[in-house]
This record gives structure tokens, sequence and C-alpha cells, in this order.
């Protein structure tokens, strides 16, 4: 069901990091939605998006968006919040109205920044309307992060878009994200380093190894134990003086909340991480693993991709590449 994080580097390089979770296949494909793009809203009349973005373009009927960053440095991602996320029955006068799924483009085509959002998504009112391929009104709710390492939450709440600064820069799916830090206090105990020798009655106890100051940190894939093991996980995540390194250190974390196929089921389908994705707020580029790949693929939003005429999708060759040791002495 998706696990969420940002993470701002030495470098000042602002990475948001996302695992996608589902059962039904979504095939994502990467997409550039070029500048001035005129894009057909479900509910409005179609507009002229101001900024250009790219982001993972999932086959659920029309273009369908499930994250992206835009030319501004502003990253989204979108997490299910089954139970929590509420949408208005009907569209509101003077207000924008978007289906759930399209607020992610409204997002990526017209706002800049976080302060910019908190201004304009108070005339955005989001309608509660079902997706016809996935048969559902998809319970959603984002993350949100820019150039300069601000990040938030975003709840839509009959319809109103709640905006909630994320000082944990964590989110995976419900309950609430107050509800998620409240339960971080059960786990105040958790250390990358190892206790010291207790003494019990006039025994020296030794801890389990190297490792015991993670004893208790949980391993399973419910929304609760994916946001405490991430949020440990990023709270210690180091810092590198070399940005692949800080890359490579954002998909190590993703891996550790990552759903393998087989591990969960939802009526006999496997529900698990179908792509792992980073964004560079910084270098304005897209990196993305799909599960049936080891590689890692870049796209980069450059001034060329910008100002093309149409949208331009980027399909994944998804195959597992070996590379043969060799004899140096040879």
């Amino acid at each position: 069901m998706c696990t969420g994080f940002s993470f701002y580097t030495k470098q000042n390089h602002h990475y948001l990091a996302r695992t996608m979770d589902f059962a039904f296949e979504f095939n994502g494909i990467p997409t550039v939605v070029p500048r001035d793009f005129k894009y057909d809203f479900d509910l409005e009349d179609a507009l002229q998006l101001t900024y250009g973005f790219v982001g993972t373009n999932l086959k659920v009927g029309r273009y369908r968006f499930g994250d992206g960053i835009n030319e501004q440095g502003l990253a989204i991602s979108n997490h299910y919040f089954t139970g929590e996320a509420s949408y208005c029955k009907h569209k509101r006068y003077g207000y924008f109205n978007l289906a759930p799924e399209e607020f992610i483009v409204w997002v990526l085509g017209f706002v800049k920044n976080i302060a910019d959002l908190k201004q304009k998504a108070a005339h955005i009112n989001i309608l509660n309307e079902k997706n016809t391929t996935l048969n559902i009104v998809p319970p959603l709710q984002f993350m949100i992060t820019d150039k300069t390492g601000h990040t938030a939450t975003v709840e839509p709440r009959n319809g109103r878009v709640i905006i909630k600064d994320n000082h944990v820069n964590v989110l995976t799916n419900a309950p609430s994200v107050e509800w998620h830090i409240e339960n971080l206090r059960n786990y105040a105990f958790l250390s990358p380093t190892k206790t010291a020798y207790p003494i019990v009655g006039k025994i020296l106890t030794r801890p389990m190894g190297i490792e015991a100051g993670t004893n208790g940190l949980p391993g399973g894939y419910t929304s609760t134990e994916r946001f405490v093991r991430a949020s440990y996980l990023r709270q210690q995540l180091h810092s590198a003086t070399d940005e692949s390194q800080n890359l490579n250190n954002c998909f190590k974390l993703l891996d550790s909340v990552s759903i393998p196929k087989g591990a969960v089921l939802d009526g006999g389908t496997p529900h698990y991480t179908q792509y792992q994705l980073v964004m560079d707020s910084e270098t304005l580029t897209f990196y993305i693993k799909p599960y049936s790949t080891n590689q890692i693929f870049s796209l980069t939003l450059t001034e060329e991709i910008l100002t093309q005429k149409e949208m331009v999708f980027f399909p994944l060759k998804q195959e597992i590449q070996f590379t043969p040791l060799k004899n140096t002495k040879d």
C-alpha cells in the first residue's frame, strides 16, 4: 500500500522516495507532460498547465499518475488512505473540481512549492469519482516535498484539501500521520548501538550482538510497521558527500519496506512492490526501479524535453542483468 520518505543531503539535494505497492498490475510508464500542455480534466474544461513534469503513468483508464516531479523541483506521491480519505459528493461553485487521481496532475502542473500549494489548494474540491477500471473511488492521501526540503502530507476531508507539515518525513497509509507519529513513542528505545551490559542479580548480561539496539524494530508489511521501520532507518540514513551514494542509500531503505511477490496476497493475487522510485528536486531527475529488473532507469527534465509539443512516453525494458567477473591478471 506504499511507503514514502523524504531525505535532505549535505549537498542540498532533496529526495522524495517511494514504493508503489498494489495487487492490480499498473504497468507504470515514465511519462513527460511538457510545459504549457493542454490537459483534459474529467470534471472541468481543459486547461493549459504552467509547469512540465515527469511522472509514473499508470494504466487505469485515462492518464493517471501515481507520482511525479515538476520543473520547479516539487515532487509528490500518492498513498492509499482507506477509511480516512473523504470526498465531496457534488461540484462546488467557485472551486476547481477534481477526481481523486487528478490531484497529482493539478499539483505538478500549477504549483511551484509547498507555500504556493497552501495558497492555491484553498480553491480545490475533490469529488467522489469512481475509477471505472479499478471499480472503486481511490481513497488517497499524498506526500509532497519541494526544493527547500519542506515536506507535507495532504489529506482530502469532505473534498477539501488539508495540508499538514510532515516533520517526520515519512508516510505510509492509514491511520492518520498524527497516529503514526504518536505510535513512534512505543519505539523510542531503538538505537543503532547496543545497550550497556546490565547486571541482573549477580549476572552480567550481554546483548545479543552489536545489532541489539534494533531488537523490537517491526518487520511486517502493515502500514504501522512500515512507518516505524522507515522512520527509524531514515533517521539513521547516512548522508554521503557523493550523491550517487545518497541515491543508493535511498534505494536500500526502500528495499527494507518493499514487499516481495507472495509475501502478501489480496484475494489470492500477489500484493507487492511494483516499483521503487526516487526523485531528486535539485537535478530534477526521476529514478525508477521496477520489480522485474535489477536496473535503475533515470530521466532528467531538460529544457529540450520540457518544450515538446506532446506527452512523451518512456517504456521500460524489464530484464535482469549480470556483470561477468573478469580476471584482472589476464
